[in-house]
């Protein structure tokens, strides 16, 4: 079957019936946005389509689940801006190449310790916020070049004497082609509901769908895979100066003979928000180096006057008998960076 044939087959057994657009700051959860593993930080925050036994990655693209990460567990611990702190366990058991192989996760992030004041300003004491995400996923290879996969995730958000409680789901299909050493990926994310909103009264908010096609490569002569995810591909608006938008509205006060700046090439920009880049340089079996650019990250993030690294990210693997260490380093603004550590094993292998 003619590779073109194969990617329409793909796209027509993983696209949804349903459409939904997000504007910026309109849904909860957002901490699900977040990517705990180092691998995927140093990869632009996306790693939808790679495919090397890496159980980390599973977690967000159950097609991936196979009989190669059985009983793999692997955790990640970041160290973010403003003392916030969040993780992630993920772990695999194949059942059979009938049945599949299961996935499971935790993931938290604790935000810190606040202040409490009355309305007056007088100290109340302190209160903690945190969120969490428990989930559970299924994956199976159909056939030599087709796999797919499910995820059910729990999700509770816990601010002060604030609770909200939610379910999503995360769907994808997987095309490989192990010949040409090619791999794509369709990947529906976090499409949910809200159980229970913060306030009694209150309406549901969306979660943060996210619609994401992947592709991969892997040179044959020179040790090296690249990687292009596309992402949000629901909602094509995702510059903040958007005329249409009907929560925001972009206010320019001008003094008299001022001119707005120039803001570029809109559609170019809209395009490449969508984009993410990614590569891999495979040293040797056991010592990887990566990187990744993430646009959206950059122009949302970048100071004007001081461009920086701000969407920019790296990192490398290194595998040391029974265990792989992964260390990722994501350029956020000037005021900090994201170090990610993850470290994975073979439970079987003890």
């Amino acid at each position: 079957m003619h590779l073109r044939n194969r990617l329409l087959i793909l796209l027509a057994l993983c696209t949804p019936s349903f459409g939904m657009a997000q504007a910026g700051g309109l849904s909860v959860y957002n901490f699900l946005r977040l990517t705990p593993p180092a691998r995927i930080t140093a990869l632009g925050g996306f790693a939808t389509a790679t495919l090397d036994g890496d159980v980390n990655l599973a977690a967000y693209n159950p097609a991936l689940l196979g009989g190669d990460l059985h009983q793999r567990l692997g955790m990640s611990a970041v160290n973010y801006v403003s003392d916030i702190g969040f993780g992630q366990a993920n772990y695999a058991h194949h059942l059979s190449d009938k049945k599949g192989t299961l996935g499971f996760s935790a993931t938290y992030i604790n935000y810190g310790k606040f202040d409490r004041t009355d309305p007056a300003g007088n100290n109340m004491g302190t209160f903690n916020a945190n969120e969490i995400a428990l989930q559970g996923g299924w994956g199976k290879e159909l056939n030599r070049y087709f796999r797919t996969g499910a995820n059910v995730k729990y999700v509770g958000s816990f601010l002060e004497s604030y609770q909200s409680h939610g379910v999503a789901i995360d769907m994808a299909g997987m095309y490989v082609d192990t010949a040409n050493r090619i791999t794509a990926a369709l990947l529906i994310r976090n499409f949910g509901t809200v159980l229970s909103s913060y306030y009694p009264e209150g309406s549901g908010n969306a979660l943060p769908l996210d619609i994401q096609l992947a592709f991969t490569n892997r040179l044959k002569y020179v040790p090296f895979r690249w990687g292009v995810v596309f992402h949000s591909l629901h909602n094509w608006n995702l510059r903040y100066n958007d005329p249409a938008d009907v929560f925001y509205r972009r206010q320019v006060l001008l003094n008299e003979g001022e001119q707005p700046a120039e803001q570029g090439n809109a559609y170019g920009d809209e395009f490449f928000r969508h984009l993410v880049l990614n590569g891999e340089l495979l040293l040797s079996k056991n010592f990887h180096l990566r990187f990744g650019y993430n646009h959206q990250r950059r122009r949302e993030l970048l100071i004007p006057t001081r461009s920086g690294s701000s969407g920019f990210s790296w990192g490398f693997g290194l595998q040391v008998k029974r265990f792989r260490f992964d260390y990722g380093g994501g350029a956020l603004t000037l005021a900090g960076t994201s170090h990610n550590f993850s470290v994975t094993t073979n439970l079987g292998d003890w």
